[in-house]
């Protein structure tokens, strides 16, 4: 039987490409989301092992066994949600991957870190793009460093890979760095065919494209979000103007206005890069990662 392959995320580390250009393209996988059907079965297999929706272990078993494994008796199935990583469920980081491993005893999973300050600033970037969040960086910050989101553990790389391979075997948990994609992306792609198993395929041109496929929000795209009637206004215009206008526009806006890169207050950043060189110390030490040739804090 073909492996299955959980990418579960971190968020804003090349996902878009993975779930678009990577996964759905290579012929030796069938890739079944994201992005997922409104009624699809794979996202409640996912929801359900994450927390989101009611756990009901039997029906996981029964989904899995209708819609994943014929599949893999004929190719490799691979699942990617971003969301997976950052659940944890009654403060058990083992709980996730143990359902997981309650379907099918050979699970694969892919992860993808970044420097933690980057990964921050790009899920605050989310926040105020996808939820209207108008609090300042610092505030968000202070909110969610241990209440809220939690970003302390959600950055806590080792401690999450330890749960997952304690559960599931070292040799099953794959660990890719974010800077490696964007520094040399083939490498990348090789290296991630090799742990899975694949051929590697020619990416290239898919490489190429990859950084328009989740352009990052410009300083005009926050003016407008912290204005009521502006943001109004965008709504009703990204409605009535035709897709090839709106895309137009867009590559306009991106061209011509700063990336929005929002900045934390020095003690704030001194609090986040001192747990960061806890984290990648270990993460260099124990699994011999090369984080100091992309910059990470040590």
């Amino acid at each position: 039987m073909k492996k299955l392959i959980i990418h579960i995320g971190y968020h804003k580390t090349g996902t878009t490409f993975l779930n678009r250009k990577f996964f759905p393209l290579h012929p030796e996988v069938c890739h079944l989301g994201k992005p997922y059907d409104s009624d699809s079965p794979i996202r409640d297999i996912v929801e359900q092992v994450t927390g989101i929706r009611k756990y009901n272990v039997l029906q996981c078993r029964a989904l899995y066994d209708r819609h994943i494994k014929p599949i893999r008796h004929r190719k490799i199935v691979s699942i990617s949600d971003g969301r997976i990583v950052n659940n944890i469920i009654d403060g058990d980081q083992k709980e996730i991957p143990e359902r997981l491993l309650s379907m099918t005893n050979d699970v694969v999973i892919i992860m993808v870190i970044r420097r933690q300050y980057d990964y921050l600033k790009s899920l605050y970037v989310q926040k105020v793009g996808a939820n209207n969040e108008k609090k300042s960086f610092n505030k968000w910050f202070d909110d969610n460093w241990t209440d809220g989101m939690q970003v302390k553990k959600q950055l806590d790389y080792f401690d999450k890979i330890q749960a997952y391979s304690s559960v599931l075997g070292k040799d099953n948990v794959g660990v890719f760095i974010y800077e490696q994609f964007l520094d040399n992306g083939k490498k990348f792609t090789k290296d991630l065919c090799n742990f899975i198993g694949l051929d590697c395929v020619d990416s290239k041109g898919e490489l190429d494209n990859s950084e328009r496929l989740n352009q990052r929000m410009t300083t005009l795209h926050r003016f407008i979000t912290t204005h009521m009637l502006l943001r109004y206004i965008a709504i009703i215009i990204r409605k009535i103007l035709s897709r090839k206008v709106k895309s137009l526009i867009s590559n306009l806006i991106f061209n011509y206005f700063n990336r929005f890169d929002p900045k934390l207050s020095s003690d704030r950043l001194r609090l986040l890069h001192e747990h960061a060189k806890v984290v990648n110390n270990k993460l260099i030490g124990e699994m011999s990662l090369d984080l100091h040739r992309y910059h990470y804090d040590t």
